[in-house]
């Protein structure tokens, strides 16, 4: 029997303002999977994950995480509720360290022993941060930083880890880096939900992805099934 959904996401319609740019989103991802979110731009697919976290309004429907409605949750509550999230354009904290951007994902934590011990167990995961956590995260290659917000997102040790456009602006080098980093991660027990330009990498990790268009759902399967199917491949893989 499959393990039940960790995030369930039902009809949902969200909103700009007055502009509609979510229509009857239907998705789910079960623990331990990383799900893909691909199609155009404009499509729809990082207005999913800001909606899943309180930044965009949601109209009607509904959000699920772990069997509890988070439906219209206040942004700062993500954290809380086991929520991580990696923002597109590799967001950190130029002018602090390494250490001091990994303690800042950790600021609910008050416990200053449980805090030392989660920047340790990221550091672990992600050596080449370890070898440079007294460097200002500004330093960093854009590889590196994005290897940081990652990092960030893991400090609260999250149910959830949302991730917009992980590879965007990357080197081939670091793109590759990245994504096998992200299967290390599922192999760990992350649940992993991903927005990806790259469409065809992304597929070829993700367990299962759901294709958006104009803000609706148009194809979903697992990541092979999409890689293979002749319509997604015409359509949004370039043949």
């Amino acid at each position: 029997m499959s393990a039940p959904p960790l995030l369930r996401v039902s009809s949902l319609d969200a909103a700009y303002g007055p502009v509609q740019a979510l229509f009857g989103i239907d998705m789910m991802i079960r623990p331990g999977e990383i799900v893909a979110l691909i199609g155009p731009n404009g499509a729809g697919k990082s207005t999913v994950i800001k909606t899943i976290i309180g930044l965009v309004k949601v109209i009607s429907g509904s959000i699920e995480l772990a069997g509890t409605d988070i439906t219209g949750i206040p942004t700062h509550e993500a954290p809380v509720r086991g929520i991580g999230y990696v923002p597109q354009g590799r967001i950190v904290f130029a002018r602090m360290t390494v250490r001091e951007n990994l303690e800042m994902g950790a600021f609910l934590q008050k416990d200053a022993r449980r805090r030392k011990q989660m920047v340790e167990s990221v550091l672990e995961q992600f050596p080449r941060l370890e070898e440079r956590e007294r460097t200002a995260a500004g330093r960093l290659s854009g590889g590196e930083q994005q290897m940081l917000a990652i990092g960030r997102a893991l400090m609260m040790t999250p149910q959830l880890v949302m991730l917009d456009e992980p590879s965007l602006g990357l080197s081939p080098k670091y793109m590759d880096i990245i994504f096998e980093k992200l299967l290390s991660l599922r192999d760990q027990g992350h649940t992993l939900l991903m927005v990806e330009q790259n469409a065809a990498r992304a597929l070829e990790v993700a367990d299962r992805g759901y294709v958006l268009e104009l803000g609706r759902n148009r194809f979903s399967d697992t990541g092979a099934a999409l890689l293979n199917n002749e319509d997604v491949r015409r359509m949004y893989l370039g043949g």
